[in-house]
């Protein structure tokens, strides 16, 4: 692997943490590998393979879709935030807790949010 690479996945993983405004050990949680593994990746030491990642690919597409659905800022709130759609978990929650299928769920609520389609 050659540094631009690793550059790459750094850039792409401190995206995810300013995006959602979360820490390191949380998107470990999210993706289900070490923090060590996110903090290499974060200083572009290594940690790659997590590009390989099914969850990192569902978290990307939910950054991409953000700025169409909330201001500069609002989405690191709403993450967070308890949602009644969620059955008063916060989007955040609802991954920790649901794995994939949280993350389909709140890229769904994401979607739904975007098109004006009510949960």
């Amino acid at each position: 692997m050659n540094e631009a690479s690793f550059n790459d996945i750094s850039a792409r993983v401190n995206n995810l943490l300013n995006h959602f405004k979360i820490g390191s050990r949380v998107l470990a949680l999210m993706l289900k590998v070490s923090e060590s593994t996110v903090r290499r990746a974060r200083n572009g030491k290594g940690g790659y393979r997590l590009s390989e990642l099914k969850r990192f690919d569902k978290l990307e597409k939910m950054v991409r879709e953000t700025p169409n659905v909330f201001v500069p800022g609002g989405f690191g709130e709403w993450f967070r935030d308890p949602n009644e759609c969620l059955g008063g978990l916060s989007p955040l929650d609802c991954i920790l807790k649901f794995d994939e299928k949280g993350m389909d769920h709140v890229a769904g609520l994401l979607t739904g949010i975007k098109y004006g389609i009510p949960s």
